[in-house]
């Protein structure tokens, strides 16, 4: 969702969201990579989540990236319907992770936005 948001605010579009409201974690590529390998050479079994464990709303992170390309720009909130079914929660409890490996996200969203829009931009 990010990726296509920034593109369209990129090309100076309105993007057609819905409310946003949802609590939302992101969790930036490589820091997911890390946890990954870190997994994997604890050896440990069973089911792990995968996340940063901070979620913000949806609509707080889409305003965040939206002023990091042009503050005037609009957002298109409310303008799509809900999808039945879909998520109002998405935050991954983490803590097992942690336990068993010691990993922990390093890549916070002010740096991961930015990153973002670097590898959009070319």
């Amino acid at each position: 969702m990010l990726p296509s948001t920034a593109l369209k605010l990129l090309a100076g579009e309105r993007p057609s969201l819905g409310a946003c409201e949802t609590p939302w974690d992101f969790l930036y590529g490589a820091d997911a990579a890390e946890a990954i390998v870190a997994l994997l050479a604890s050896k440990a079994e069973g089911d792990f989540n995968l996340g940063s464990g901070q979620a913000p709303s949806l609509r707080s992170t889409l305003e965040q990236l939206r002023d990091l390309i042009d503050p005037s720009l609009t957002l298109g909130f409310g303008e799509r319907a809900a999808v039945p079914g879909q998520s109002t929660h998405l935050q991954a409890d983490i803590r097992r992770l942690q336990a068993v490996t010691g990993w922990a996200p390093r890549t916070t969203m002010a740096q991961g936005l930015p990153a973002l829009l670097q590898s959009l931009r070319g």
